[in-house]
């Protein structure tokens, strides 16, 4: 079952995120077997905003821990917030996606 995964970075802090963004990129390349989508969170005029998102294709919430706590951008102490969701999609690439099981 996907995890949504929502970090946040604070602005001020994008300088530093600048200096870690390509082992972060590699650390996604890297496991991009249980990546369905990631990507930088924007502000309206489109210019990066404060964090990424993740929707990862894991077993548990603590195999969704330990993506997030093995990208750089985790380890460089940049992420000052992040919330963890399980999630089921229903829609997916432009497609309604085959039903699990009900669960209530």
């Amino acid at each position: 079952m996907p995890y949504l995964i929502d970090t946040v970075i604070p602005a001020a802090r994008m300088a530093e995120r600048d200096a870690v963004r390509p082992d972060h990129l590699a650390y996604l390349e890297a496991n991009i077997a249980v990546l369905l989508a990631a990507g930088a969170k924007l502000k309206e005029d489109g210019s990066v905003g404060e964090g990424s998102f993740y929707l990862v294709d894991v077993e548990s919430q603590g195999e969704a821990e330990r993506f997030i706590a093995g990208d750089p951008y985790a380890k460089a102490g940049l992420i000052t917030a992040m919330t963890l969701t399980r999630v089921r999609t229903g829609f997916f690439d432009r497609a309604r996606t085959k039903p699990a099981a009900s669960r209530h």
